[in-house]
């Protein structure tokens, strides 16, 4: 598509728009988390699989090379990288099948960029026999549980369902579905009517990845299943952007594109950036009344239980500022992984979950009160101390 240059400029400000200014996109950038990594790997993989379905005829073992390494740096971030990296690796292996050199030297050289990423998980293994003052919990030190960690196996039981937390499903609703719906049915439109064209393959490759990613995450019980519609939100950007820019080229649409393009722009700033200004600053407040609240606890040595992923707020104090170093700090939802189970049991003398069985959630509130039944320590449910303690949580009043 030709397009001038101040239409061309339009055209990037309504992508940029899209993405740059979407919150689940500034939340990716912004959090310590492997999403924004993963972003950016499926923009360059989608845009890669374009480039070189292009420049088949020069397609060399180089670029084989090239193409298994970034599919295998996805893998080794993030193993939802296989959603994107299966039918963009068939898109590949069309290609391969095309070029004018030996194809089993390029499907050699790609099978050597992809392993070579995927060494990395060696280093899992290692980790796993010499652990860090802070690791992740649930890692076992056995080579199956080495094998459970790299393949997920440990998150199966989040696949079949989908529990996003209210402020979740804000996003979902607000961010994510009013750029993946129209995107949707625009990359459906571009792969119908390109499949005779030389990038119809591309398209059809692209409609894979968001179908499989979008179906994995749809019943992926994950309180925060937002970060993971990203690539479906980079694809529905392009694919959406890809019709303006056909509208753009028609003369007598022209003015009413561009003026589409502004309007569309302006109002994803105004409509994302100001909640996300708040979200930031809600943040900020909720670290410092954690912080507080923690410092206030009235015992040094004891165990604090809280029910959050962001427990590991507390160990961070811990370690890093030696702030109350002597409690010891559990979250109930990962007792029920046996190698965090273990090391608790070992820390505290005893079994947290003796004659208690996990059927629901709602039986984590009664892993407290039998910590304290077993221990002759002080012990303190941080979730309830928090919120009406002296220093209450955003939001909260106190009790007292």
């Amino acid at each position: 598509v030709r397009l001038g240059g101040p239409t061309r400029l339009a055209l990037v400000a309504l992508m940029s728009s899209m993405l740059a200014w979407n919150p689940v996109f500034l939340r990716a950038a912004t959090q310590a988390e492997v999403h924004a990594l993963h972003a950016a790997w499926a923009a360059g993989s989608l845009l890669l699989s374009l480039e070189l379905w292009r420049g088949r005829a020069q397609f060399g073992r180089w670029q084989g090379f090239g193409a298994g390494l970034l599919l295998g740096c996805g893998l080794a971030n993030h193993l939802t990288a296989l959603l994107v990296a299966a039918p963009l690796t068939v898109l590949l292996g069309f290609v391969i099948i095309r070029a004018p050199q030996r194809g089993r030297t390029i499907a050699v050289a790609a099978l050597a960029g992809l392993v070579l990423p995927l060494l990395s998980y060696a280093f899992i293994a290692w980790r796993a026999l010499h652990p860090a003052s802070y690791q992740w919990p649930a890692l076992e030190v056995s080579v199956v549980g080495v094998w459970r960690h790299m393949t997920g196996a440990i998150y199966h039981g989040f696949v079949g369902a989908f529990r996003p937390s209210p402020a979740e499903s804000r996003l979902l609703w607000t961010a994510v579905l009013p750029v993946c719906l129209p995107g949707a049915l625009a990359l459906v439109w571009h792969a119908r009517h390109a499949r005779r064209t030389p990038d119809g393959p591309v398209w059809i490759a692209w409609c894979g990845a968001v179908l499989l990613t979008s179906a994995f995450t749809l019943s992926y019980g994950v309180a925060d299943p937002s970060a993971y519609f990203l690539p479906v939100i980079i694809v529905s950007a392009v694919a959406l952007s890809s019709v303006f820019a056909r509208v753009l080229q028609r003369a007598e649409y022209r003015g009413v594109a561009l003026a589409m393009s502004c309007v569309v722009a302006a109002g994803a700033i105004f409509a994302w950036v100001p909640s996300e200004f708040a979200h930031a600053r809600n943040i900020t407040e909720v670290d410092r009344s954690v912080r507080a609240a923690f410092t206030a606890l009235p015992f040094e040595r004891g165990v604090v239980l809280w029910e959050s992923d962001a427990h590991a707020r507390l160990l961070a104090y811990q370690q890093l500022e030696q702030l109350k170093p002597a409690l010891i700090v559990i979250d109930p939802a990962m007792l029920t992984w046996p190698a965090y189970r273990a090391r608790i049991t070992a820390g505290l003398g005893c079994d947290p979950l003796a004659d208690l069985a996990l059927e629901s959630d709602a039986d984590l509130s009664r892993v407290a009160p039998n910590v304290a039944r077993q221990v002759q320590l002080p012990v303190a449910d941080f979730g309830v101390w928090w919120e009406t303690g002296p220093v209450p949580a955003p939001g909260m009043t106190s009790a007292h």
